[in-house]
């Protein structure tokens, strides 16, 4: 696993066994998130995902 950092944010861990990446965030306030990853490797190639979801109480 190694940690990698992101811009802004505490660094996150990406398993290359999992394909996984593992974020944790702490305070999210209740209401709907967005989550962008935008991933760009050596040769410059670009990948973008994003996912939604709710903090509900």
């Amino acid at each position: 696993m190694e940690v990698v950092r992101c811009q802004g944010f505490t660094p996150f861990a990406y398993n290359r066994i999992t394909d996984r990446l593992l974020f944790t965030a702490r305070n999210l306030s209740f209401k709907r998130h967005t989550v962008r990853v935008v991933a760009t490797d050596e040769a410059g190639n670009v990948a973008i995902r994003s996912w939604s979801f709710t903090v509900k109480k």
